[in-house]
């Protein structure tokens, strides 16, 4: 068996020290700020599922994606994609969630199809 010389030890230590602080302080607060990230849309989400249907009732949202977060003056806007099946067709909708920043009260949401 190969004596380690005491310097590679060392940098095993240190290399292993430096993976269990990044696994216990640097992941969990990335995962804390994705988690913000993901609360932050998730109510206007909802909403906009919500919105989706009411105009659409007869259609089934089979999926939804965030497309992102527009950031105005005093308002931001939330932009999603919804896709909806009504009796085996499919089709895309935006939804589209403005919001004061300030209150977050909603001041418009506008829901137009995609073109085909």
């Amino acid at each position: 068996m190969r004596k380690i010389p005491s310097i590679t030890m060392l940098s095993l230590l240190i290399i292993t020290e430096c993976l269990l602080l990044l696994k216990f302080v640097v992941i969990p607060f990335s995962s804390v700020q994705a988690d913000k990230e993901i609360q932050s849309y998730e109510k206007w989400g909802e909403l906009a599922l919500e919105k989706a249907q009411e105009k659409y009732p007869n259609s089934r949202i089979i999926d939804y994606l965030h497309i992102g977060r527009e950031n105005l003056d005093n308002a931001s806007v939330e932009k999603f994609k919804l896709w909806l099946n009504t009796n085996n067709v499919e089709f895309g909708v935006y939804v589209d969630i403005m919001f004061d920043n300030r209150t977050n009260q909603i001041i418009k949401i506008n829901i137009k199809e995609t073109p085909n």
